[in-house]
């Protein structure tokens, strides 16, 4: 199971103003998916290998 797919997905309002999607909001909001998804793990990461070790 992938991290991307336990993450809620946020409303896409790119196409709010009359269908045209500002791409560099929606590589932004990606990004910034991105970067919270890879802080969680490594968070997860750290505190499971923090109580094995």
């Amino acid at each position: 199971m992938s991290a991307v797919a336990m993450m809620p997905l946020p409303p896409d309002d790119g196409d709010s103003d009359g269908g045209v999607r500002n791409p560099h909001r929606v590589a932004l909001k990606e990004g910034v998916q991105l970067a919270t998804c890879l802080g969680v793990w490594a968070i997860f990461l750290f505190l499971v290998f923090y109580f094995l070790l």
